[in-house]
């Protein structure tokens, strides 16, 4: 880049910015602004982590005070961290927790977590709770080890676990996040269900850059592990998400997040309420969310005698509420993979018959294809005139993913295409195949986030 100058009309000079001429009289010379220094970037706090999971609807299988190890994958440079918990109890029932945080095998950088200065504090009912400013800096690419103290529940049953089939194979007795000594590598890999499934952060957060990304994954089943990660060797819950498409693209583009995906689960219309929702993180911290529910809703509508339309309300309602909690997201919604039965394992399209639902699904996807319209705050039919759309000013999505044509034989076939083999083992859950296609949308939206930071 270049500036011009003339020197009283006589001649003229050109300098760069360096304040080197480039062409004017040879015996010229100019002296050079100083450099300004860079205005200074205002952290913000966001996710900075991954691999972490909401508890759910099972137990680590030990109800006395036990100390449980999670890794975590580092996706942004922070400082001044965080981690979130909360019990997934009933009301009034109560559990203590306590937490350190150390870098991947530097047991000298350990920090014990404190919550409003105690170094133990009491989870109350579906409350969460959050430590104070934990000073480790940390840089994208770092790996952190958490160990996390559950105290004996007031009702004396097992401590609320992450969900799905994986296990860590030691459980530290008692109190041990001062002192306590990690896992050995053999220990963390996947056992077959010997171990006991584990507890951790449901976020880890930290002042970060503004232009920092942090994604809340949500969904169902195939959300959450769907059957491929399941079945993958040595997987921890830090290395068995990379295997579920969301998360998959999550892990590859080096983007932080939490899953929260649930088996059997549905559109959180209520909120954080209910045995289900209680422990959904809250949204500070997040930028971008994707809910992929839906799956279970419309069997559900139809077995009920529902509609899609009353799908419809719950996801506007799922939307409307994680934009009133944080009005600053950007929410996604997926479309729904198909559903069938089959009389050869689903290796042929013959053999395939779509389930009951398939006309609600296709109703359903129709109307997110479309932006999901809404009139005065109601979904409207597809096509409807005079609607607002996904990305317009004053609709809560931002857009929607379009995930059941990779999977899906034709558009609303309703059931699985074979020329990758067969896309699932159920009927219902795609294998490792179907979600590796399920995410090569998943990687354009990312990419289409990044590009809207730059």
């Amino acid at each position: 880049m270049t500036e011009l100058y003339t020197t009283g009309g006589v001649s003229l000079r050109v300098w760069d910015t360096t304040g080197r001429m480039v062409f004017g009289p040879p015996a010229t010379s100019i002296q050079a602004e100083p450099a300004q220094p860079a205005e200074p970037v205002e952290l913000v706090r966001r996710v900075i982590a991954g691999d972490t999971w909401r508890t759910g609807r099972v137990n680590t299988g030990r109800a006395t005070p036990k100390t449980y190890f999670s890794e975590h994958n580092v996706y942004a440079n922070a400082k001044a961290l965080q981690l979130t918990y909360g019990g997934n109890l009933p009301d009034g029932v109560t559990m203590d927790v306590a937490a350190s945080v150390q870098r991947q095998g530097d047991p000298s950088s350990r920090m014990v977590a404190t919550f409003g200065g105690a170094t133990t504090a009491t989870l109350t009912g579906p409350a969460q709770l959050v430590t104070d400013d934990i000073p480790l800096t940390v840089s994208a690419g770092d790996r952190i080890e958490v160990l996390t103290y559950y105290g004996a529940r007031s009702d004396g049953l097992a401590h609320p676990a992450t969900p799905s089939g994986w296990y860590g194979a030691e459980i530290l007795d008692g109190n041990q996040v001062a002192t306590g000594a990690p896992r050995i590598a053999n220990s963390r890999a996947f056992d077959g269900g010997a171990g006991y499934r584990p507890a951790m952060p449901h976020k880890i957060t930290g002042l970060a850059d503004p232009a920092t990304i942090s994604w809340l994954i949500g969904g169902d089943s195939i959300t959450e592990s769907g059957s491929p990660a399941r079945t993958q060797v040595g997987a921890y819950p830090s290395i068995a998400h990379q295997y579920t498409y969301s998360s998959a693209a999550a892990k590859s583009a080096g983007i932080p997040s939490a899953n929260i995906g649930l088996w059997a689960s549905s559109f959180p219309a209520g909120g954080r309420t209910g045995t289900y929702w209680s422990t959904i993180p809250s949204l500070e911290g997040f930028t971008h969310v994707t809910t992929a529910w839906g799956f279970n809703d419309l069997n559900l509508a139809q077995a009920t005698g529902g509609t899609e339309v009353n799908v419809m309300a719950s996801a506007v309602e799922t939307w409307k509420w994680m934009l009133k909690e944080n009005p600053a997201l950007k929410i996604w919604q997926t479309t729904i993979s198909p559903s069938s039965t089959s009389t050869d394992k689903w290796a042929t399209l013959e053999g395939q018959t779509p389930v009951a639902s398939a006309p609600l699904r296709r109703a359903f996807n129709a109307w997110v294809r479309d932006g999901a319209p809404l009139i005065a705050g109601a979904p409207a039919a597809p096509g409807s005139s005079g609607a607002l759309r996904a990305g317009q000013e004053g609709h809560p999505l931002a857009g929607y993913v379009e995930v059941a044509d990779t999977v899906m034989s034709a558009r609303d076939s309703e059931i699985f295409r074979v020329d990758h083999g067969a896309l699932t083992d159920d009927g219902g859950h795609p294998n490792e195949t179907g979600h590796r296609l399920m995410r090569t949308p998943m990687d354009a939206l990312v990419a289409s986030w990044r590009q809207e930071e730059s």
